[in-house]
């Protein structure tokens, strides 16, 4: 029997360490495990949401490890962690305790982890399916963008709301399993909000070389190539009206949001796929390779200090004449040279 104690600190070191020590257990042929909450304490959404799937990507990769014998896996310590009960943690793990993802109201302060679920299918066929499934990206967008930028209209909400629009389209389409993850908070008191969305799909580098049109080196370039402006699954440049969704999507998304809040000293913008991720400082991307476990699809995290929102309202016109000015002259046609010119790499 092995006990995995979920960390205090619910971020990706912690993370780390606690599925090292559990996928280490598995290799010498452990077939009982034991989740153990009970010290479970500072719970940021990115930290849910990652550890969430983590669990879960455990949980179905061990039972298929051991096609010979039947593998336990149980929970504990779980009863008495109000707040990621509250949010959903638990039943998103498939732990009977809290509330469901998605049932807790939200509010100007959190919104609870939600799952988004997509009829990719029916959408091919049907436009009021096309148009159910429409209505629930910009819907969520809609709600994501609220807490982050604190606003419900004005440019800056525009903007940030469709990037989130283009992000979750681009996970209805390429991720090739047709569901994804959101939770946000705000802690007033300390000026912060934080955001993060998540999908256990095929990976950036996976959508990348499945084009058969990006010069994917390796998964590096695939992570750099994911903040270029431009830049979809479908090829350079594309800006389409696609059959599956409906929304267009000009590939400005994720470079819209690394470049507003991966400036700043107080804010942070990553993205985590496989054994990568990918930060931003002084809005250059850099990307490290992480200890195992792979993370199996994407997550997205979004840490903002709200009294950084004046001179990023300031930066918006400068950063999308920049992404026009990348488009028009069809740069992304060589992504190297397109990072030389945002980057200067």
């Amino acid at each position: 029997m092995v006990k995995i104690i979920f960390p205090q600190q619910v971020n990706i070191p912690r993370l780390l360490d606690m599925m090292r020590f559990a996928y280490a257990r598995k290799t010498i042929n452990e077939d009982h495990f034991i989740f153990d909450f009970s010290n479970m304490q500072h719970c940021p959404a990115f930290g849910l949401l990652l550890g969430a799937a983590f669990v879960r990507q455990f949980v179905e990769n061990t039972k298929s490890w051991y096609q010979d014998r039947e593998v336990y896996i149980e929970y504990e310590g779980y009863v008495g962690r109000t707040y990621p009960g509250h949010l959903g943690f638990f039943k998103s793990i498939g732990i009977d305790w809290g509330m469901d993802p998605g049932q807790a109201p939200g509010g100007d302060r959190y919104l609870p982890i939600t799952q988004l679920n997509f009829d990719v299918e029916s959408t091919m066929y049907s436009e009021v399916a096309k148009e159910k499934l429409t209505s629930e990206i910009q819907s969520a967008s809609r709600r994501i963008a609220e807490m982050l930028t604190r606003q419900d209209k004005g440019d800056l909400f525009d903007n940030i709301r469709y990037s989130f629009v283009e992000i979750i389209r681009n996970v209805v389409e390429h991720s090739e399993q047709g569901k994804c993850w959101y939770c946000a908070q705000f802690w007033p008191t300390r000026n912060q909000v934080e955001i993060a969305i998540l999908d256990e799909g095929v990976g950036i580098h996976q959508s990348m070389v499945n084009t058969g049109k990006l010069p994917i080196r390796d998964d590096i370039s695939a992570m750099r190539y994911s903040v270029l402006p431009g830049i979809s699954r479908h090829g350079y440049n594309t800006c389409s009206y696609d059959s599956t969704t409906g929304i267009g999507n000009a590939g400005f998304g994720l470079f819209m949001l690394s470049q507003l809040f991966g400036k700043m000293p107080d804010d942070k913008f990553a993205i985590y796929s496989g054994s990568r991720l990918l930060t931003c400082s002084r809005g250059k991307p850099c990307v490290s390779q992480l200890p195992l476990p792979v993370l199996q699809g994407t997550a997205i995290k979004i840490s903002a200090d709200t009294r950084n929102f004046t001179e990023i309202q300031a930066r918006l016109d400068e950063f999308s004449q920049l992404a026009e000015q990348v488009y028009k002259i069809q740069m992304t046609k060589n992504p190297s040279a397109t990072a030389h010119f945002l980057f200067g790499d």
